[in-house]
């Protein structure tokens, strides 16, 4: 259990690992590829996202938000990339997985296509052992 200010926690942080089987030539390509997906992801939350964060200047959030994911991109193996997100506090795998992870697996898993996403997996590395 972590001290948390006041009063005591069992939560913890978590980090959300994705791979992600692409086609992408090499890192810079697939940078790419995953940024149009981030794109289209965060064009279709705008009203959303601007209500609840009371956004002001939404492309420069978007931007910021969007280069942060980036940023955490590495090749793993062959046409095999990890895409890294993380939460402070996690209490319940749905509710904190980002977003932007959750539509990207269900549209897989439903059978979706995306430009140069060929399959994903998650991996969950926290305190609580998921």
């Amino acid at each position: 259990m972590k001290r948390k200010l006041s009063f005591i926690t069992n939560s913890s942080s978590a980090s959300f690992i994705l791979y992600v089987t692409s086609g992408a030539r090499n890192l810079e390509d697939f940078k790419e590829i995953f940024k149009d997906y981030l794109n289209s992801y965060f064009a279709s939350r705008k009203f959303i996202f601007s209500r609840e964060y009371n956004i002001k200047d939404y492309k420069k959030w978007t931007d910021d938000q969007i280069d942060s994911i980036i940023s955490t991109i590495s090749h793993k193996v062959a046409n095999i990339y990890i895409v890294e997100g993380f939460t402070s506090m996690l209490n319940e795998i749905v509710d904190d997985l980002p977003g932007w992870m959750k539509k990207l697996i269900i549209e897989m898993a439903t059978g979706r296509t995306i430009l140069g996403i060929d399959k994903v997996s998650l991996e969950i590395q926290s305190d609580h052992g998921y």
